[in-house]
């Protein structure tokens, strides 16, 4: 028998929504990466939760950024996933590389935060190939 006092999802719709969406991650990453030294390169994950959602990325266990207040939005689904409720967001977390050097090689790890909790992405190891080795 339910508690007369508390609120009832059915009885009320919205009352879930208070709660909040702790942070989630979408896909399972890269694992482990090559880049030619010099070159161009991006690392991405992909989360979901409740909005605002924040990120910021870790290489080798030290931050390389703040908290970015810059929020991109992912209204769809990728092919295969289930579509997000209307009120959790998607967020693309992009950590550009310009110019790749061998001092960039490294664990690298998304940190994605809203008012709900935090959450860690599995490592990438991130190799820089430079003539002909990979560092």
């Amino acid at each position: 028998m339910k508690d007369a006092l508390s609120p009832s999802v059915e009885a009320h719709p919205r009352a879930w929504r208070l709660a909040g969406v702790a942070p989630y991650l979408r896909g399972s990453g890269a694992g482990q990466q090559v880049v030619l030294e010099g070159n161009r390169m991006v690392l991405t994950c992909l989360a979901g939760g409740s909005w605002p959602l924040q990120y910021r990325w870790s290489l080798n266990n030290t931050f390389t950024s703040d908290w970015t207040p810059q929020y991109r939005s992912r209204s769809s689904a990728a092919p295969g996933q289930e579509p997000m409720r209307r009120e959790e967001k998607g967020l693309v977390c992009w950590l550009p590389l310009p110019s790749v050097s061998r001092t960039m090689a490294g664990l690298y790890q998304c940190v994605v935060r809203n008012r709900m909790g935090t959450l860690l992405s599995k490592k990438t190891d991130v190799k820089v190939a430079c003539g002909g080795r990979s560092v």
